[in-house]
């Protein structure tokens, strides 16, 4: 084969092998995780906690993609009951993390009343708590109305401050992923919150914080 060819064909064989490189190495900068998590900031219709997936890339330059999604979604995906990229093994990870009362309860009645089946967690229906020291919103019958901080309260929460908590509460807020309120809390950190949010000897320290 004449000197020419040859080096032709080297260079045909190495632009090949640099395009798959970058070919390879673009896919790779787009490979994610998706986590379940949620926010202390409100959400849609009048909820003072939201519930996301959080897409973290591979390459800590992209920024993460966030999905808001619903509080029973967010149940029905870490009991497993819903497929999702936020929980591909589908298992039940309240269960996993030790974190009690996070189910699909049953009809019941109470007082003559029925109460429909519903998607059930206590410790998710507190993380209100950790942010507010009165519950954000005036309630009027069973429906949760706008703002009014001269309405009846639903309970106490457990932040020092009527809508923030104290610098020492996020003290113990920041190994868990949130640095500043409006900070995400997302995958292992969302569950571990949960978790030692049940103890408590923890909601104490929280309170005093």
């Amino acid at each position: 084969m004449p000197i020419k060819r040859i080096i032709e064909v080297f260079r045909i064989s190495l632009l090949i092998l640099v395009s798959m490189g970058a070919l390879q190495q673009s896919k790779s900068d787009y490979a994610f995780t998706d986590h379940l998590g949620f926010s202390l900031m409100p959400g849609a219709n009048s909820t003072p906690v939201s519930f996301k997936i959080v897409r973290i890339y591979d390459n800590k330059s992209m920024a993460p993609v966030v999905q808001n999604i619903s509080r029973d979604e967010f149940l029905r995906i870490a009991t497993g009951a819903q497929s999702s990229t936020a929980n591909l093994k589908g298992e039940n990870l309240f269960i996993k993390n030790e974190i009690t009362d996070c189910s699909f309860g049953r009809d019941t009645v109470i007082n003559h009343m029925l109460y429909k089946a519903s998607w059930q967690c206590s410790i998710v229906d507190e993380l209100w708590k950790l942010r507010y020291g009165e519950y954000p919103f005036a309630v009027e019958g069973n429906k949760v109305s706008i703002v009014d901080p001269t309405a009846p309260k639903v309970n106490a929460g457990w932040a020092r401050n009527p809508n923030a908590p104290s610098e020492g509460q996020l003290q113990m807020l920041r190994p868990y992923g949130a640095v500043f309120i409006i900070d995400l809390i997302y995958g292992d950190n969302a569950f571990r919150l949960l978790h030692d949010m049940q103890d408590v000897a923890w909601q104490s320290r929280y309170r005093g914080s």
